[in-house]
């Protein structure tokens, strides 16, 4: 196999993962935001204790770190090999396969708004 067919394979393979580990941690981030919003018991915890508040800000904070620790090296990656194959192969293929810097930063936002949007709840909750 050539070797510019095994970046292209290399390219599409990071680019499926980066696009999987999005979706499952953007369901991460729903499930766990749905929880909070939904759950009676986690409202009386909320209203009543302070380290409860903490914890689960922690929680989405330790949520979203991961989110892009996980992800952040796989876009390097994509955008390495996308510009080597584009310099060495066809920046046509390598742009197909490749991930916009536009599409990385609203997928990011979108994630990071999730768990933004679960810790102001946590602490505006006692207040409503």
């Amino acid at each position: 196999m050539d070797i510019n067919k095994e970046k292209i394979e290399a390219l599409k393979f990071l680019t499926n993962r980066y696009a999987e580990n999005v979706w499952k941690h953007t369901s991460i981030h729903l499930v766990a935001l749905g929880w909070i919003v939904s759950s009676k018991e986690i409202h009386n915890l909320i209203e009543k204790q302070i380290i409860i508040q903490i914890t689960l800000t922690f929680i989405f904070l330790t949520l979203e770190s991961i989110h892009w620790f996980v992800n952040k090296p796989i876009y390097q990656k994509i955008k390495f090999l996308e510009s080597d194959i584009s310099n060495n192969y066809d920046s046509s293929i390598s742009s197909s396969y490749s991930i916009t810097q536009s599409r990385f930063i609203w997928n990011e936002f979108m994630v990071f708004s999730l768990a933004f949007i679960a810790i102001i709840f946590i602490w505006i909750y006692p207040y409503l």
